[in-house]
């Protein structure tokens, strides 16, 4: 999302941050943030450029900890993705993303995990496996996000699908042999814009059941959701 020298394209999407952290300040969040280090294919096949853009990551990223300040919000956060040309995409990258910041932010920068993102065998291989992301970042890490998927995409499925493979009860455990039991943990499912309203909330309510079970070891009522 950023260089040296921003673009007219890249100099407005700091913008729509900035914006989107007053929102996020007026309905009484405490951080905002998702995923900034994008690069074009031709910037990330270019070393030269690729080291570039990653410094001029690191400086939006400091110019926005002044704006998320500025706006009331306690914390940045940046979200690792499953792609090669976005930063940070692997746990030795992250760490080496907040290791540069450091000094440089208004506010502290954390990480946003996605399981779906985390897990995506076609980047990191069938071993893929949460406890290396979260033993690995530790208390870097400020907010998780749920979804049910099949490894092989950012699914963003719900409960049940049987597509879906991923195991909430086995990632609780993994959460807290970490210590990461208080870092808040959102369920994050896309459906098709064309979907039926009563399905997707039907998907919703199973889901939030599921994971609240799982998750958390509560038993719910629909009652209690509707």
């Amino acid at each position: 999302m950023a260089c040296c020298t921003l673009t007219p394209g890249r100099r407005a999407s700091l913008e729509w941050w900035k914006r989107a952290f007053d929102v996020a300040a007026t309905i009484g969040a405490k951080a905002s943030g998702g995923p900034l280090g994008g690069m074009s294919v031709a910037d990330a096949n270019d070393s030269k450029r690729r080291e570039q853009r990653y410094h001029g990551l690191l400086d939006s990223v400091a110019e926005l900890t002044r704006a998320a300040k500025a706006s009331g919000l306690e914390r940045l956060q940046v979200e690792c993705t499953p792609l090669a040309r976005e930063i940070p995409y692997t746990v030795g990258q992250a760490k080496k993303f907040l290791k540069d910041l450091e000094g440089r932010c208004e506010v502290p920068v954390a990480l946003l995990i996605d399981i779906g993102h985390a897990l995506y065998q076609p980047l990191y291989g069938p071993t893929a496996n949460m406890p290396e992301w979260l033993n690995g970042l530790g208390q870097s890490i400020g907010t998780l996000h749920l979804q049910n998927t099949d490894f092989q995409s950012d699914s963003h499925w719900g409960w049940p699908d049987k597509r879906g493979l991923f195991d909430v009860a086995e990632f609780a455990r993994d959460v807290r042999a970490a210590g990461l039991e208080d870092v808040p943990a959102f369920l994050e499912i896309i459906y098709p814009f064309e979907l039926a309203d009563e399905t997707v909330l039907a998907s919703i309510t199973s889901s939030v059941m599921h994971c609240r079970r799982e998750y958390r070891g509560e038993s719910m009522e629909k009652k209690q959701i509707a």
